[in-house]
This record gives structure tokens, C-alpha cells and sequence, in this order.
């Protein structure tokens, strides 16, 4: 494995601070994203900063294997301290024309473009694999299916840091559901007096309303049913 250490990150620090020769409990690999050696086209790894470690394992896999099926890596990084197992990537294409890689400098060269991606669409029946940060898997993967490249054929490797930006909390449907409690609560105190529901049923607008909301409602619920059988 090939591990990048982050200042902000629990297991990299931890890795890091081990004594030489200290043993280490790992799981198998785990994960559906996989290729095959005898695919019915290129192999395209658009990739960035340590997002390169999956596009080197598969080269090196295809390697062992004696594959002959058509690989094109390409790695951004911000500057050319940023280069990690470029080498090894190198060693393994001086011998095997198969491999084709190349490396995009921000730095240097500017941002890459969702253009520069469209490019790679153009070649026939390719597979493609994402692996970066955040930005970057979404401006390629957004950039290939613009380009109409099957969803099929997009695979992305992602992955997330300690550290890294906090996730959006979205509190409208706690107070929904604490607006509803409310409302429950006083008709259950007052009885008929208060009661919301009779009182939008005695107009069709609000018949239509309720109604509305229900069917949105039990439409959820089996849209997320079939999302846990998948």
C-alpha cells in the first residue's frame, strides 16, 4: 500500500509514528470496482494527487497478467513535488507499448480542463476510472457524460481525509418532523377544536394538498425501500 501522511489525518499519523518492523492487522480488499485484462477497448485513468495509487496497481496487475489491452494514465498534480510512483509507472511502460502516461502540472501548465477530458471520450469503447479529490472526480465525471460516455463505463475511486471539509447538515426535515409533533400534540389537547387536517379537507385545494403530500410521501418510502434491496 501507499500511504500519504496528512497532518490532519488520525491513520497516516498513526501508520507514521510505528516503530520499524512494528506488525500490522490488515482486512482483505474489499470494493466493486474492477477491470478486466481482456477488455473490448482502452483503459483510461484520469487521476490526481495519491488518487494514482488504484491506476498503479491495475497497470501493475495487467502487467503480471502479460495484458496487451491499451492503458492511458493520466496524473494531475498542483506541482512536481506532488509526483508520487511516476517512476514506477514509467518502469513499467519503458518495455510495454500498451502504456501510455502522462502528467498534468496546475502549477505549470493551468487547471485542466473539462475539455481536456471531452478528448479522452473520443476514443472508441474506452473504460474510465476517477480517482482524486472531490472537484476533480466531479468536473471529470461531469465532463465525460457530457461528452455522452455510457455511465457503464465510468468507474470513480473515491475517498475522503480526516480533516477534510465538513458535510452539510440539512435541518428541514427535523424541524418538519418537530413541526408535525407540535401540531399532533395541540389536537390531541383540544380535540375536534383544533384539528388541521378537517380543516383543509373542507376546501379542494387542500384535499388536493394532503393528497399530494401523502402520494410524495409513500412514493419516498418505496423509492427507498428499493435502494436498500439494491
Amino acid at each position: 500500500i501507499t500511504v500519504r501522511q496528512d497532518p490532519r489525518g488520525t491513520f497516516s499519523r498513526h501508520l507514521f509514528n510505528l516503530k520499524e518492523d512494528a506488525g500490522l492487522e490488515i482486512s482483505h480488499p474489499r470494493g466493486q470496482l474492477h477491470f478486466t485484462a481482456g477488455g473490448d477497448g482502452a483503459l483510461i485513468c484520469l487521476v490526481a494527487g495519491v488518487g494514482i495509487t488504484p491506476a498503479l496497481n491495475i497497470c501493475r496487475s495487467l502487467d503480471s497478467l502479460d495484458s496487451k489491452r491499451p492503458v492511458h494514465v493520466l496524473h494531475v498534480i498542483r506541482k512536481r513535488a506532488d509526483l508520487v510512483l511516476s517512476e514506477d509507472l514509467k518502469s513499467i511502460g519503458r518495455n510495454k507499448p500498451w502504456l501510455k502516461f502522462d502528467t498534468h502540472i496546475t502549477n505549470e501548465e493551468g487547471s485542466i480542463s473539462p475539455k481536456t477530458i471531452k478528448n479522452f471520450a473520443e476514443i472508441p469503447d474506452a473504460d474510465f476510472l476517477i480517482c482524486g479529490p472531490n472537484g476533480f472526480q466531479e468536473m471529470a465525471s461531469f465532463a465525460l457524460e457530457k461528452a455522452r460516455v455510457e455511465h457503464r463505463r465510468i468507474m470513480i475511486e473515491t475517498f475522503n481525509k480526516v480533516g477534510s471539509t465538513k458535510q452539510k447538515k440539512y435541518y428541514l426535515p427535523s424541524y418538519l418532523a418537530a413541526g408535525l409533533a407540535i401540531i399532533y400534540f395541540i389536537n390531541g389537547m383540544m380535540g375536534p377544536v383544533f384539528d388541521p387536517l378537517a380543516i383543509l379537507h373542507k376546501t379542494t385545494p387542500g384535499s388536493l394538498w394532503t393528497g399530494t403530500v401523502l402520494f410524495l410521501f409513500l412514493a419516498m418510502q418505496g423509492y427507498l425501500s428499493v435502494l436498500r434491496w439494491k
